[in-house]
């Protein structure tokens, strides 16, 4: 099993399925925003950076695995 198929899973048995949907963080995306800018340690910056980074990846990544047809004539048959 792949690694993101794995994460998926943790992530899954991690919340319940109102925490997956209804949650609404503690700060608007305005406040957010404000906290960035007014920010002056870059490691933090990156650090922040990194994790937005990792999160649209982690998403895209899911997308991506929903999103696929399979192609007949390609299909790997098991033994």
């Amino acid at each position: 099993m792949s690694d993101i198929r794995k994460n998926i899973k943790r992530v899954l048995k991690e919340y319940d399925e109102e925490e997956l949907f209804d949650y609404t963080p503690k700060f608007s995306a305005d406040e957010l925003l404000k906290y960035i800018e007014s920010e002056w340690d870059v490691e933090m910056l990156g650090l922040v950076n990194s994790k937005i980074n990792e999160r649209i990846n982690f998403l895209t990544r899911i997308a991506d695995m929903s999103n696929k047809k399979e192609v007949k004539g390609f299909r790997r048959y098991e033994d």
